[in-house]
């Protein structure tokens, strides 16, 4: 990738770019920048802009980022890897972007790597693109080549529910409420809480890159697993990753189903074609969801230890509280930590059922050796709404239809 720096841009920096693309006015604190597109080389300060020019704002770096960056004209080529999906979904200009490491020389910052923010392509041939980036510093905490954070999530009494389901329906009908109607929602909703926008296609289809949301998912037997394809992506976070879980878990409710899980942190290895999966992540998750003597999900020591900002901030939405786990009576003082960070599954806004009364039928007809698991699942589920905690998310969100033609028209 080639690249030029067009102008430094501090915290609280606003971007517009002209309805020709020849213009970007930058507006940081109360001075508006104009810089011209069209020069290939020198100083692209214009000194006085055209009149009656339209501007529409691209992005923003908020007034509380530890760090600003860079505005640079980026020339892409085929070597980047990005897909088409990609490319045109940052050609929409709604609020996507794609994060690209930089190799700055042998021995690059590991805490601090350096890194091209792709957030508009401006032109697109059929060998390269032109695109507004970002040089800056992706300040996040950074996961080694062999790690990985994972979450692992058990369907409570799979077997007694696939025996169910398959003795009044088809397999191909359990394969799409278990596929369709489960997984592929669960991530789609991810996607789209990941960024301010959603998009749609001319056939009324969720637009969805990979390379911007790399959550991959395996289903082995009663348990889901679900991991990020490239850990470098600023996409795979922590955050992202609970808000997928949490909808995971209230659309298996509405199924009438319930799970159990942990996210850790550790090395692991995926060998997808040959449905191979390894690694201390792995066995430490399996552990903490075992234990564990309630439908619902925790994280694990590992992950608190090495994410507390991003825990720090999803406490203060909502997204994961602080609630002592129920641990099973063989796991009691066998777990090298007492889990107290969980993840509210009760999280999005309540248009897929009465969650209470859900469980509380559930109790009703459960056998006794699953009665305690439910009640400690209604115990939480009370504290959340005690401390208005339920129902905190919403699904409102701008969007957007993308046409053949590369036109875009809000909905």
């Amino acid at each position: 990738m080639q690249f030029r720096g067009l102008a430094h841009l501090n915290p609280g920096s606003e971007v517009l770019l002209s309805t020709d693309k020849q213009l970007i006015r930058v507006r940081s604190a109360g001075v508006s920048t104009y810089l011209s597109l069209l020069k290939d080389e020198g100083d692209p300060t214009v000194t006085t802009p055209p009149k009656n020019i339209r501007f529409k704002e691209l992005f923003s770096i908020p007034s509380t980022a530890q760090f600003g960056g860079m505005l640079c004209l980026c020339r892409i080529g085929p070597e980047e890897g990005l897909s088409n999906e990609t490319l045109r979904i940052l050609k929409a200009g709604v609020g996507y972007y794609c994060d690209i490491p930089l190799d700055l020389g042998p021995e690059p910052s590991e805490e601090q790597p350096a890194i091209v923010r792709l957030l508009h392509v401006l032109q697109r041939t059929s060998t390269e693109a032109i695109a507004l980036g970002l040089l800056t510093i992706d300040k996040r905490t950074v996961l080694s080549k062999d790690e990985n954070l994972i979450a692992m999530v058990d369907i409570l009494g799979f077997s007694d529910i696939m025996s169910k389901e398959l003795a009044r329906s088809s397999m191909d009908e359990f394969e799409t409420r278990l596929v369709n109607t489960l997984i592929a929602p669960a991530l789609a909703i991810g996607t789209t809480l990941s960024f301010d926008s959603f998009i749609i296609d001319e056939n009324d289809e969720v637009v969805v890159s990979e390379q911007m949301l790399p959550l991959e998912v395996a289903l082995i037997s009663d348990t889901i697993l679900l991991y990020w394809r490239q850990t470098t992506r600023r996409s795979a976070s922590l955050k992202v990753l609970c808000e997928t879980l949490a909808y995971l878990f209230d659309i298996a409710r509405a199924m009438g189903w319930l799970m159990r899980g942990a996210v850790e942190v550790g090395s692991f290895r995926a060998i997808r074609d040959k449905n191979v999966y390894f690694g201390t992540a792995l066995l430490k998750a399996h552990r903490l969801e075992l234990a564990q003597d309630w439908a619902g999900c925790v994280l694990g020591a590992e992950v608190v230890q090495r994410f507390p900002e991003e825990i720090a901030h999803m406490k203060q939405k909502g997204l994961i509280v602080e609630y002592p786990c129920p641990i099973k009576d063989q796991f009691r003082g066998k777990l090298s930590f007492e889990p107290r960070f969980a993840l509210n599954w009760a999280y999005s806004q309540n248009a897929l059922g009465d969650r209470e009364k859900f469980l509380r039928n559930t109790l009703a007809k459960a056998p006794l050796e699953a009665k305690m698991k439910l009640k400690n699942t209604q115990s939480f589920l009370k504290f959340l709404a005690a401390h208005d905690l339920e129902s905190k998310a919403s699904l409102t969100k701008r969007g957007f239809r993308i046409h053949t033609d590369g036109s875009v028209r809000a909905l």
